[in-house]
C-alpha cells in the first residue's frame, strides 16, 4: 500500500466519525509517518477529541488523554509503583503518557 492509499483509507475510516477535517487527517497521517507528536488546539466542541480517538482506532494506535487541571500531578500522567499483596510484588502502572 502506497502513501496515497493509506492517507484514502484512513479518511474512509475516520468519515465514519468525523465529517469536514480532511486537512486536519492529512496533518496527523504525516506526523505518523514522520515519528512527530501534534496537539490539538480549539475552542470546546469542534471534535478535538474524537479526531484523536477516530485516528488511533484507524490505525490501530492506543488513545488516551491528559486532562490538564490545576490539581494534576506528575504520577497522574507518567503512572506510579504500587505493591500488589496478591502477588506480593511491586508493579508499575504505566500513565497515559505511554499511549502512542
Amino acid at each position: 500500500m502506497n502513501g496515497k492509499e493509506f492517507l484514502e483509507k484512513l479518511k474512509k475510516e475516520m468519515h465514519n466519525a468525523v465529517v469536514g477535517k480532511d486537512d486536519v487527517i492529512e496533518l496527523l497521517a504525516v506526523a505518523l509517518l514522520a515519528e512527530g507528536h501534534v496537539i490539538l488546539e480549539g475552542i470546546p466542541g469542534v471534535a478535538k477529541t474524537t479526531i484523536a480517538k477516530s485516528f488511533a482506532n484507524a490505525t490501530g494506535l492506543e488513545f488516551s488523554r491528559i486532562q490538564l487541571t490545576p490539581d494534576l500531578l506528575p504520577a497522574d500522567i507518567i503512572g506510579t509503583v504500587y505493591y500488589d499483596q496478591r502477588d506480593g510484588k511491586f508493579k508499575i502502572k504505566k500513565g497515559p503518557i505511554f499511549a502512542n
